[in-house]
């Protein structure tokens, strides 16, 4: 993107692979922690109740099954894999020509962290 919104298709990506449901627990948690000033994820915002956003398989069974059953999602995740990689590549050369780079290589996902475990778009980055 031309503004530098990396972060924010990402987040889109997340968001569409979880579906409704789950984006909208996952912001009424974050939401309540920041209200309490807790640090602590906390399910039904209460203590000794805490938010589980799911095991390493459960992300990767759900984004798999997203991306073979949703065509729509399917396109995105191929499409923001093509421009992070596209992005890396252009920033690579600019940065060996000793010119400026964008912020892609700041906000591209890393395998096995947030975005990466939620979508699984290190892969679709690779790939291109």
């Amino acid at each position: 993107p031309e503004t530098n919104y990396w972060k924010g298709l990402l987040e889109l990506l997340a968001r569409a692979c979880e579906g409704p449901r789950r984006s909208l627990e996952r912001d009424q948690v974050m939401h309540d922690a920041f209200a309490a000033g807790s640090k602590q994820l906390l399910a039904n915002g209460r203590p000794g109740f805490y938010f589980k956003p799911g095991s390493r398989l459960e992300h990767a069974r759900e984004a798999l099954r997203r991306y073979d059953e949703d065509p729509l999602y399917r396109a995105l995740f191929e499409r923001t894999g093509q421009l992070f990689a596209e992005q890396i590549r252009a920033d690579l050369t600019a940065m060996r020509a000793g010119a400026r780079v964008g912020l892609c290589a700041k906000w591209c996902p890393l395998p096995y962290h947030s975005f990466d475990r939620r979508t699984l778009i290190c892969e679709g980055i690779a790939r291109w």
